[in-house]
């Protein structure tokens, strides 16, 4: 995985077309195509444009921030998902379907669409860890950005843009 490390302290991360390109004090120290990188790790006092975050969150492309020493801060990253689940028992299965329809739109007898903020995402979670056994199966799959517009449906109402996570 390409991973880009930004290490050049008080350096500053731009978008220009394709092209992600480096620069300190108004001198361009490197240019890289955007399409080549899926994380970028930026290591202390590093600046990233807001169309670099608006392209990073876009495209799915995770983002770590740490100290100069490499202490993790925290990540930027899209909240797009769909997750899935196999429930055996009806009374669990009916039980976690109430729980998904608080949080989103049922759009066929197990396929939720929901709009979530990673808040909202973490209480969902919390509340099915709750209802859910050993022998139950739920899964989160995480969507980038680009994969919406591909979702394909037949005989029902159109995927939403606003759309964010999924279940199934």
């Amino acid at each position: 995985m390409p991973v880009l490390y930004l290490l050049e302290q008080g350096s500053t991360l731009h978008k220009d077309g394709e092209v992600f390109t480096i620069t300190k004090e108004g001198k361009v120290l490197e240019k890289i195509p955007a399409i080549k990188v899926e994380q970028v790790v930026v290591l202390g006092n590093v600046n990233l444009t807001t169309p670099v975050i608006h392209y990073l969150l876009k495209q799915g492309i995770d983002c770590v921030f740490c100290s100069s020493y490499g202490k993790f801060h925290g990540r930027l990253m899209s909240t797009e998902s769909k997750f899935g689940h196999d429930i055996p028992n009806d009374r669990r299965r009916l039980k976690v379907g109430k729980i998904l329809e608080g949080f989103g739109a049922r759009v066929q007898k197990s396929v939720f669409e929901c709009d979530l903020k990673l808040q909202h995402l973490q209480k969902l979670k919390q509340k099915l860890a709750k209802v859910l056994k050993d022998e139950d199966s739920l899964r989160y799959y995480y969507l980038c950005a680009q994969c919406l517009p591909k979702v394909e449906v037949v005989n029902g109402p159109p995927v939403a843009e606003t759309q964010l996570y999924f279940a199934v």
